[in-house]
């Protein structure tokens, strides 16, 4: 059924190539060449690059005309949080757990959401079982971290941190979170160091720009 592209778009998907993968199989979606996987191609391609209103809009139209599994839920939860759709983001989390209790992802997404809500010493419950779930989870213990330090844990948290950081050192969110434990101690330009390092991995790392200017302030 499926045209040669496929099997050249799924090689290109392999590698990283998500612009090109992302037309590719929007393409096969218009064309109403079809199956779950396509949807699934198309909708992480486009979260990869950003675009995030797009990658929402397929998983709509995905969740319309298939069952859904658990991955496919936690996703729909993430481009719903990146959009700022807040009853959904919830709904879509719950949904993935609902199907797979164990789904480290979607814990630590709702692990994150507490954090931003300050809910810290329940956010830790959770990251503490997404992380029983899947042991070198990098996120759950950066979030896991962050959630120590907002309590006054911080040799506790500094060590979460720490551990995320040699499990990935590509994640924005680590070096934010090691700013923020630095700025709780006051130690304001070791702070700052971290923030900008972590805008420079990522610009739209969650409220960096807001940390920035409070360190730079304090200098």
């Amino acid at each position: 059924k499926f045209p040669n592209e496929y099997a050249d778009a799924v090689e290109s998907y392999g590698n990283k190539e998500y612009e090109k993968t992302a037309k590719i199989f929007e393409y096969f979606i218009n064309r109403g060449l079809v199956n779950e996987d396509v949807y699934r191609y198309a909708s992480t391609s486009n979260i990869f690059i950003k675009n995030y209103e797009k990658a929402h809009e397929i998983q709509k139209e995905f969740e319309s005309k298939y069952e859904l599994n658990a991955d496919d839920f936690y996703n729909l939860g993430l481009t719903s949080s990146l959009l700022n759709l807040e009853e959904d983001k919830a709904k879509y989390f719950q949904k993935s757990l609902a199907l797979n209790p164990e789904h480290s992802y979607s814990l630590n997404a709702i692990g994150y959401e507490l954090n931003k809500k300050g809910e810290f010493n329940q956010a830790i419950l959770i990251f503490d079982k997404a992380i029983e779930v899947q042991t070198d989870f990098a996120y759950a213990y950066n979030n896991r971290g962050h959630a120590k330090i907002e309590i006054g844990q911080f040799d506790e948290g500094l060590k979460d941190i720490q551990h995320s950081l040699q499990l990935d050192g590509e994640n924005s969110y680590v070096y934010r979170n090691l700013g923020i434990y630095h700025l709780k101690r006051n130690e304001n330009e070791e702070a700052l160091k971290y923030f900008l390092q972590s805008k420079q991995i990522d610009k739209d790392t969650d409220l960096i720009e807001d940390f920035i200017n409070k360190a730079t302030a304090l200098l």
